[in-house]
């Protein structure tokens, strides 16, 4: 990779959540966007994923689409955005959230086909990922998120 775009990430110090279940999987995301200049921040479980979504500002959220206790990623955004639609009314800080929306991208062993994400004015889905995805194709994946994130 130039040494001039690694320096435009860091710029732009994109923040990313990883929402993820599994912790392996979780660090091994976590650690390709990490090197990329990201800053990020990982959830292991849906609870935990609607508070840093709520106290944080991701600019890319990556969710694994099968959390804990059957919980998928369909309901915590649908829950996420119930939460911001509810302070929305009452805090003009959150009024950004319909205006600088996280892009969220889904992963699992699941084909894009067999998940469902719900539309919201908080929240733009662009993209499945299916697992396994190896650690060179992640890498392809990530670059390409972050320079669609930046034009």
């Amino acid at each position: 990779m130039h040494k001039e775009r690694v320096h435009q990430l860091h710029h732009f110090r994109t923040q990313v959540l990883i929402v993820d279940d599994d912790v392996d999987s979780a660090l091994k995301v976590e650690t390709i966007f990490h090197h990329l200049g990201c800053q990020t921040t990982c959830a292991l479980n849906w609870s935990e994923a609607l508070k840093k979504m709520c106290a944080t500002k991701p600019d890319i959220i990556i969710m694994d689409w099968l959390l804990d206790h059957e919980v998928n990623a369909a309901q915590v955004i649908k829950h996420c955005s119930k939460t911001f639609a509810k302070f929305n009314s009452q805090a003009s800080s959150m009024k950004y959230r319909t205006q600088n929306r996280p892009q969220v991208i889904t992963y699992s062993s699941l084909t894009d086909a067999e998940i469902n994400v719900p539309q919201t004015p908080y929240f733009d889905h662009l993209d499945h990922w299916q697992k396994p995805i190896p650690q060179r194709e992640l890498l392809i994946r990530a670059l390409g998120l972050l320079n669609q994130l930046h034009r």
